[in-house]
């Protein structure tokens, strides 16, 4: 089990460059999997370990992944069926993603529930609802899931709620089908909206991309292409969150796009001083610090990942603050953690109230990615030493990330 040492109080400067995102990158990669010959090649592909687990997931079903200097080769002439490993299955959420990619290509998916993050409740019963809408048989027995189709038809899907695993996986179940195929009340995160313009630069035909209704021509031979991931926006509000608790002023390089509104918002309203640009976004801290209410939603709201982070920031405040969590009921679990270390937190049901806050260091436990994420951003703005174990959930959503912030000034260590 890893660990980061962290000694708070250090302001941080400078300038940091943030990689390909996470959650575009994890579709995009399982996405290959329709491409029946030809050769895929990804720019800008994050070196995290759970690209590292689904480039392991693509190699059990024969597909050949080569590193080029700063690209990504993958061919997928000799794929062929065969279950998936249940336990790299089990580490990963993003693996649901399988379903959609190996119905599409094989006609057939054999997958154990799939892992990651726990928030509780994450039923995938919007996922088969779309693999039924387009003809498919789905079975459950135990912990296994069996989907399969002899001939895929367009159809129209209409999701109750909005859910970016089933849009994906609809899509990608939709690009193999028969005619078109109008998904309904669709995802609009930037991430569901880069998976879908790398099927069309491989020659897929969807429109209403960045909308809630995706229409989807299937049955198109596709092709192989080069493309580069979009920049990770989370990644850019972990930085820029870590400037304002230090008081300190950074530029985060990267691609602005307008998803980053809703994760700026927040921080304008605290007191931060934001000046977007054309290659990234600097923040300055500002003087005073003023509480905020923020509620999670779907795109274009607020970002369920950020809620954590942010919970941090409104500690830091003169009146404190409100997160309310619209989208996973148990996102809470990262507050005990906080508490430890000083934090001022109280849950009332689907709100934490977090009162102004001196944070110390401590000892406290990464108990998700973004959870842990928090404790980094709680640690550079406490008191003392802060130990964070299970750090190797925070590696699977984030590059490098004690050597870009010790670049920023930070005083952090990983020891494994």
């Amino acid at each position: 089990m890893s660990e980061m040492v962290i000694f708070g109080g250090n302001r941080l400067c400078g300038e940091v460059k943030v990689s390909g995102a996470k959650n575009a990158a994890l579709p995009i990669l399982f996405a290959t999997i329709l491409i029946p010959k030809d050769r895929v090649l990804l720019k800008n592909v994050p070196e995290i370990r759970d690209v590292q687990l689904s480039f392991s997931i693509l190699r059990e079903l024969g597909i050949s992944v080569k590193k080029k200097q700063n690209l990504y080769e993958i061919s997928t002439d000799l794929a062929c069926f065969r279950p998936p490993s249940p336990s790299m299955v089990g580490e990963m959420r993003a693996s649901t993603y399988l379903m959609g990619a190996m119905l599409g290509r094989f006609g057939r998916v054999e997958l154990p529930m799939p892992g990651g993050c726990d928030f509780g409740t994450r039923p995938i019963d919007l996922h088969l609802l779309a693999f039924e809408k387009l003809g498919a048989r789905c079975e459950r027995e135990d912990d296994r899931i069996t989907v399969s189709a002899e001939r895929l038809r367009g159809s129209t899907i209409v999701f109750p709620i909005v859910s970016v695993g089933a849009t994906v996986n609809a899509v990608l179940a939709a690009i193999a089908a028969e005619g078109e195929t109008v998904i309904v009340n669709a995802a609009r995160e930037t991430h569901v909206s880069d998976l879908c313009r790398f099927l069309r630069a491989c020659g897929a035909e969807i429109s209403g991309i960045g909308t809630s209704v995706l229409r989807v021509c299937g049955g198109k031979k596709l092709h192989g292409c080069g493309y580069r991931i979009i920049d990770d926006v989370i990644e850019m509000a972990t930085y820029l969150s870590a400037a304002f608790v230090t008081r300190g002023e950074i530029k985060v390089k990267g691609q602005f796009d307008p998803s980053m509104e809703s994760i700026v918002q927040p921080l304008y309203e605290m007191g931060a001083l934001i000046r977007e640009e054309d290659d990234g976004v600097t923040l300055s801290a500002g003087g005073k610090r003023f509480g905020t209410e923020i509620r999670t939603a779907p795109s274009p709201g607020f970002p369920t990942d950020l809620h954590p982070l942010y919970t941090v920031l409104l500690c830091l405040t003169e009146n404190g603050g409100s997160v309310e969590e619209n989208i996973w009921q148990e996102r809470f679990r990262y507050a005990v953690q906080l508490q430890k270390m000083g934090a001022s937190l109280r849950r009332v049901g689907t709100k934490i109230y977090a009162a102004p806050s001196t944070l110390y260091g401590g000892n406290v436990v990464a108990v998700d990615l973004r959870a842990g994420a928090a404790l980094i951003i709680a640690g550079l703005a406490s008191c003392g030493k802060t130990v964070i174990h299970n750090t190797e959930l925070i590696e699977r959503g984030y590059e490098s990330i004690t050597d870009k912030l010790c670049a920023l000034g930070a005083d952090i260590e990983k020891r494994q």
